[in-house]
């Protein structure tokens, strides 16, 4: 009876240097194109050397059984075959050009891990100085204020207060504190960022704020959020009979979603899934909201998304220090990491359907 061969083969084997050998686990799957479940798959671990560089299967599948049309594994003269490779190889096995690329890869990957970390303990300011807008208008580039990936950066520290951003840059540029001024910018329907409005008092006397993920639960579909909200304040660590209000996260491109949660009604009436995210802060209280421009949680997220945070000079000198003005650049900075003004918690929540 003859049967089907499938081996594999060393590539330039004659190339090899003497003592070179190689454990290859492999397998082979001829599929079924009628039906999955009739999939005829081997798998072997070998040895592979300089005079044993051809291996497999002699008799993988007799040729009745391969050539009868009814069995599904020859159509139409076409043999479908899935072939797995796992073997630990070094730099000596790799080509050149393919092992810079996994070099170049692999720190990609480290680099973007390394900023991540970082993204989670600073914020970044990016500064731009009249130098810069000079630069990119008239030059090389003639469009947008300026190129934001070329200017300076500050990483300040998510715990420290806004005073401390100001004292950073008046080491970095000798502009005082009292002579520099945030503004927001924000996103126009052209997909430009421009300056809208400079920080209130109140807003830069305010903390870092930080919306940040603070656990998971595990809930009946037939639950409500009100029986949960003890756990809830746990997890934000606020106190246990904290008043909370609660919103669904639904999305944030290429527009910010967030909506209320009822907290009587239950999480499948609300149409809440697993993995849905829950998103809850203090309550609001009225003499509270007249002081914050991002109350709750909808108008914080779409802060965060619409906006950024330039920095400029103060014009609101004195006349004794008019002359200092004139030594003062004009800056502005670009935050990329904008939390500000609500107390907004992230919770993750999965729904038990076992109900």
């Amino acid at each position: 009876m003859d049967y089907l061969h499938m081996s594999l083969c060393t590539a330039d084997s004659a190339s090899l240097p003497d003592g070179w050998s190689r454990c290859v686990q492999f397998s082979f799957r001829v599929v079924n194109q009628i039906k999955d479940e009739y999939n005829l798959t081997k798998v072997t671990q070998l040895q592979f050397n300089k005079l044993q560089r051809d291996q497999g299967f002699v008799k993988f599948i007799p040729h009745g059984v391969l050539f009868d049309p009814s069995r599904g594994y020859l159509l139409n003269d076409t043999l479908v075959v899935e072939v797995e490779v796992l073997c630990n190889v070094d730099e000596k096995d790799t080509a050149e050009h393919l092992w810079e690329r996994l070099k170049k890869d692999r720190e990609v990957k480290e680099h973007k891990n390394k900023e991540t970390t970082v993204a989670n303990l600073y914020a970044f300011i990016k500064v731009v100085r009249d130098e810069d807008l000079a630069k990119q208008i008239g030059k090389d580039i003639y469009f947008d204020l300026v190129d934001h990936d070329k200017v300076g950066i500050f990483y300040v520290q998510r715990q420290k207060s806004f005073n401390d951003l100001k004292e950073e840059v008046a080491v970095a540029f000798g502009i005082p504190a009292q002579f520099q001024r945030f503004w927001l910018w924000e996103k126009r329907q052209n997909h430009t960022c421009r300056p809208s409005r400079p920080l209130t008092n109140i807003e830069e006397a305010g903390p870092w704020s930080v919306g940040c993920y603070v656990g998971r639960l595990f809930v009946n579909c037939t639950g409500k959020p009100s029986e949960i909200l003890t756990s809830l304040n746990n997890l934000a660590g606020f106190d246990p009979d904290e008043e909370i209000e609660l919103y669904e996260e639904i999305k944030f491109e290429p527009n910010v979603m967030c909506e209320p949660v009822y907290q009587k009604l239950t999480f499948q009436e609300s149409e809440l899934e697993n993995g849905d995210i829950i998103c809850h802060q203090k309550a609001s209280a009225i003499d509270i909201v007249k002081h914050i421009l991002y109350p709750d949680v909808p108008s914080y997220l779409e802060y965060v998304h619409n906006t950024l945070v330039p920095l400029f000079p103060s014009n609101t000198e004195s006349k004794d220090e008019e002359s200092f003005e004139e030594q003062n650049e004009n800056i502005m900075a670009k935050e990329t990491n904008v939390d500000k003004n609500t107390e907004a918690k992230q919770l993750k929540v999965n729904i038990d359907r076992s109900c």
